[in-house]
């Protein structure tokens, strides 16, 4: 990200005074709401003061993907938890399928309970 932040800097402090001051002045009170952010708007009024081009945006989110491989990972799980529950715990239980989940333990745990008891109640033992 702080290459990201660097280049693009590179490239706003390359613009005129007065459209610098314009994104400067805009970032400093921009509120980021997904997808929407300072990086967003940075990039749209670049493409929009044609300081650079379709293939430079390209180019550097190519560039950005290639440094932040796994990224897209977090994408698809909205969070680091939910990265960890269901994407990490599946993992390792396909690679040590005697771990098992707690969740699933304490339903296992239920069941045997549930049994013991009808047997119990089916035999009088109480």
């Amino acid at each position: 990200m702080e290459i990201l932040k660097k280049n693009l800097g590179s490239l706003v402090d390359s613009l005129s005074r007065e459209n610098r001051d314009k994104i400067n002045n805009r970032l400093i009170v921009l509120i980021s709401v997904y997808p929407f952010n300072e990086y967003e708007y940075i990039i749209s009024n670049l493409l929009g003061l044609k300081k650079i081009k379709l293939d430079d945006y390209f180019k550097i989110r190519e560039e950005y993907l290639i440094r932040n491989e796994y990224l897209h990972i977090f994408e698809r799980y909205g969070s680091p938890t939910s990265f960890g529950i269901t994407w990490a715990q599946s993992h390792v239980h396909s690679i040590a399928p005697e771990i098992k989940n707690r969740r699933n333990n304490r339903v296992l745990v239920l069941t045997m309970n549930m049994i013991s008891f009808s047997s119990m109640a089916k035999t009088g033992l109480k």
